[in-house]
């Protein structure tokens, strides 16, 4: 078998038969990376709703002096 056929086959090796390692923790990282993210997307969303209820209280707020005043 030729250098080139080797090669190709260890390139076609399916991903679960790759052995990933820890090199350096990088694994750890990735992880807390994707923890972190999660806590921001979830920090993100409390504070849209914030913002909202804020825009909802002032047009109340506007409709009842323009109307009802």
């Amino acid at each position: 078998m030729s250098l080139i056929e080797e090669w190709m086959q260890s390139l076609m090796k399916p991903l679960r038969e790759v052995k990933m390692t820890n090199k350096n923790g990088l694994i750890d990282k990735v992880n807390s990376i994707d923890i972190n993210i999660e806590k921001l997307e979830q920090s993100s969303i409390k504070n849209s709703d914030q913002v909202g209820l804020i825009w909802l209280t002032l047009l109340s707020y506007i409709i009842y002096l323009e109307f009802f005043k």
